[in-house]
């Protein structure tokens, strides 16, 4: 049914057993769709629980860690999909293989355009609880919106097109009517084909109220990046193929003649971070090759790849990767 599987290393799968059934402790989490799937994955690591259902095209999915241990859970997207992503609980980095990182804080929810990148990852430390929601809505359901929610229109495009490129749209916080809906969906007591109208009804409003919170400044800078689209890609590449030179915002965005905070919205929508921390991703990737692949020193790496300090690179580095430069070297270099 979901386009999304959750998978644990090989190591912790060995440790685990799963259930196609809840236990009655985590009956406060259970979903009232008679459809359901279930997962319910278990040992020494923790609790991972997964719940699943089409309501009447909507895919609406649950995901409930409670890791004992840190532990690195991959995430394997087989098919290009659009998702309204909603964090109840905790706060979730998710690292895709193209390098780009989408952040997902507590209360707060976006929809975004995920390509199929196989798969990625996410990093989760032991004793925090995270708790989340997504709803892969009917495309004709969102089709129908797209004149009024002018960002809406690009990633129904990506989605029909099969971009390669992740796209987010504006971060909003989860509102208190949202919260209401949920809480309605979770204690109906109506039964049968009303059952189902009714929760397809509150899964509907919670993704328009998601829309509504579009505001016009955002949509007329959609307007902007998608009329210098070429512009933009161009300057893309030109980070991906030469991440160590600078690029200040102010200056690119004057060159290319449109605004800062149009030319970020840009980098928002099309990479889901900003144009600096865009750029530190990139740069931070060809330093891993560099690395693995070369007997470079650590400073020559680090001039290489834009960083005179190469104490600043090494605090950086170890903060994003986990590793010092030393360490990765030492983790990724084949034998000869």
């Amino acid at each position: 049914m979901s386009t999304i599987t959750y998978q644990l290393s090989p190591f912790l799968q060995q440790q685990t057993t799963t259930l196609i059934t809840l236990p009655d402790s985590y009956d406060q989490i259970r979903l009232p769709f008679d459809n359901t799937n279930i997962t319910y994955s278990s040992g020494s690591w923790g609790v991972m629980i997964n719940q699943c259902a089409d309501i009447e095209g909507h895919i609406y999915e649950e995901q409930y860690f409670e890791p004992l241990e840190d532990m690195e859970v991959s995430i394997i997207i087989s098919k290009p999909l659009l998702a309204l992503h909603c964090m109840l609980n905790g706060n979730i980095k998710i690292k895709q293989a193209c390098g780009d990182d989408i952040d997902l804080k507590e209360g707060k929810q976006c929809l975004h355009y995920i390509p199929s990148t196989g798969s990625c990852y996410m990093i989760l430390l032991a004793g925090e609880k995270y708790h989340y929601f997504y709803i892969i809505p009917d495309i004709h359901f969102l089709e129908g919106f797209a004149n009024d929610y002018i960002p809406l229109q690009l990633s129904i495009q990506a989605i029909n097109t099969h971009s390669p490129v992740h796209q987010m749209l504006p971060v909003k916080r989860l509102s208190i009517a949202e919260h209401s809906e949920l809480s309605k969906m979770k204690t109906c007591l109506l039964r049968g084909n009303a059952r189902i109208a009714y929760y397809n009804n509150r899964i509907s409003d919670i993704i328009l109220l998601y829309l509504e919170q579009l505001d016009l400044p955002v949509s007329r800078d959609l307007f902007l990046v998608d009329l210098y689209e070429k512009e933009i890609n161009a300057l893309l590449i030109r980070i991906e193929t030469s991440p160590e030179e600078l690029f200040p915002v102010a200056a690119l965005a004057y060159q290319i003649g449109v605004s800062e905070h149009t030319l970020e919205t840009a980098f928002k929508l099309k990479r889901g971070t900003t144009l600096l921390l865009y750029v530190q991703q990139q740069r931070l990737n060809v330093a891993k090759q560099l690395l693995s692949g070369t007997d470079e020193t650590i400073a020559g790496v680090a001039f290489k790849v834009g960083y005179a300090d190469q104490s600043y690179f090494s605090k950086l580095f170890k903060r994003e990767t986990g590793s010092t430069p030393s360490d990765y070297r030492k983790d990724n270099t084949s034998p000869f």
